[in-house]
This record gives C-alpha cells, sequence and structure tokens, in this order.
C-alpha cells in the first residue's frame, strides 16, 4: 500500500485504498493521534482538513476537507462533509481563512512538503493553530522469527528509503515549523504495534516488489521473506511497531 495515496484516482483500486484508510483510522493509535490534534484545534473553528481522505473527522469541529482525489472526495460527502478538490500544495482559500489547518499522514506522500505546510500557515490567521501528523519510519521495528536479521534491517530501509517519498520528514516538523515563523511548538508521540503481519501495510509483499521492479533481490531472497511470512502468520513473534510524530505550532503574525 506504500505508493497508494501519491495518487489514488491513478493507482489499481481507488475503492480499496477508501475502504483500508477508514479501516486503519480506526485503529487505536490513529485515533489517539487524532483526538490529541482535535484537541489543538478544538475552539478555532473553521478548520481546515488538508487531505482528509474519506471525511471522516469532517464532523468532529467545524471543518471543510481538501483532496485532490475524486474518490476521496465522493466518500466525504456522502458522509455530509463538506469538501473541495484540491491540492495541498496550491490550496484553494484564501489567505488567513482559517483558524486552524491540519494535515493527518498527508505529507509523507507529496512531492513538495514544505510548499504545502507554506499553504497551511498562509491559510491559518494569526493566533491559529497548525498541525501536521506522519509515521516516523526511522523508528520502524519489525521482527519477523526465522528471517535472518540482514534481509529484516534490508526491508526497513527499503520502507523508509524507497517505498515512503519522505519516510523520515515527521521528525523534521518541528524545525520547518519555526523556519515557517510558528511558534508555541509542540510535539506528540504515538506508538503503533501490529502484530498481524496482513494488516502490516502490505509488508509480506515489499520484497517480492523490489525483486520484480529494482531486480537488486534474487528469487532466493524472495523465497526466504515468503517462508517467514508464512511461519508468521502460523506462529507468535511477528512484531511490527513504528511511531507517530503529530507537531502543532501556533501562527504569531
Amino acid at each position: 500500500m506504500s505508493g497508494t495515496y501519491r495518487d489514488v484516482d491513478g493507482g489499481p483500486d481507488p475503492d480499496e485504498a477508501a475502504d483500508w484508510l477508514d479501516r486503519v483510522n480506526a485503529w487505536p493509535a490513529i485515533q489517539a493521534c487524532k483526538q490529541w490534534t482535535l484537541a489543538q484545534l478544538r475552539g478555532l473553528e473553521p478548520v481546515l482538513d488538508v487531505g482528509c481522505g474519506t471525511g471522516g473527522d469532517l464532523g468532529s469541529l467545524r471543518t471543510i476537507g481538501v483532496d485532490p482525489s475524486q474518490t476521496m472526495v465522493q466518500r466525504a460527502r456522502a458522509r455530509g462533509g463538506l469538501v473541495v478538490r484540491g491540492r495541498a500544495e496550491r490550496l484553494p482559500f484564501a489567505d488567513r481563512a482559517f483558524g486552524g489547518t491540519r494535515a493527518d499522514r498527508v505529507l509523507q506522500h507529496l512531492d513538495d512538503p514544505l510548499a504545502a505546510l507554506r499553504e497551511m500557515v498562509r491559510v491559518t490567521r494569526p493566533g491559529g493553530i497548525v498541525v501536521a501528523g506522519d509515521p516516523d519510519q526511522g523508528s520502524l521495528v519489525i521482527e519477523v522469527p526465522g528471517v535472518r536479521r540482514a534481509l529484516v534491517e534490508e526491508v526497513r530501509r527499503y520502507r523508509r528509503d524507497v517505498l515512503y517519498r519522505h519516510g523520515t520528514l515527521a521528525r523534521r516538523f518541528p524545525g520547518l515549523f519555526a523556519s515557517l515563523g510558528l511558534s508555541q511548538i509542540e510535539v506528540h508521540a504515538e506508538v503503533l504495534v501490529l502484530t498481524d503481519p496482513d494488516l502490516a501495510f502490505g509488508l509480506p509483499t515489499w520484497v517480492r516488489h523490489r525483486h520484480e521492479t529494482a531486480g537488486d533481490i534474487s528469487t532466493g531472497v524472495v523465497e526466504e521473506w515468503d517462508a517467514g511470512m508464512v511461519r508468521a502468520r502460523a506462529e507468535p513473534g511477528f512484531v511490527y511497531a513504528v511511531t507517530y510524530l503529530v507537531t502543532r505550532g501556533r501562527r504569531t503574525a
């Protein structure tokens, strides 16, 4: 699922991508991030949800959503959300139009996340709050019993540096916020832990994907990884854990 959200409508199954997003959004660690985010924005309405996806958060505050995907926009509108189609790097709103802006697991997928952050600051009024959160793929922990540690480490690196455009962007948010003139910067962390490999964002397919696309992984390594996934489904011991970092800052001018 790594590249799916770079271009949902251009992907192989946009509806599946939307369904998966709803499923992940219900997980406790993700819900905890959302609740912390919403607490920062409460009382600052109207709020802009940048990359609102299927619109599950639009009813929590007086919120307007924006998303580039027609599939996501249709899902959000079906839920009763007020949504427009547009890109984060060029938000279709006036300066200082919102009391707060948020981007939940969005900026990591963009070509130019700094441009999107600038836009979020632009449309936030003085005294308002900007919040952005993403997983830090540098924090990723993977344990697959029976698979060589060197292979697991290479899979972690591949996830961090190849499958994501900006796998460690989240740790840079505080510095980026400060560079854009935001103050009162705070960081909140939540750890997502999974023990079922089939919930781990397509993890069982990553090695085969690299073999088929880059060609620098042998069929023997693919077989080793596939066998590890079979064991991980049948026996205890599999762990996938990643830290989500959510940063908030206040626009002062």
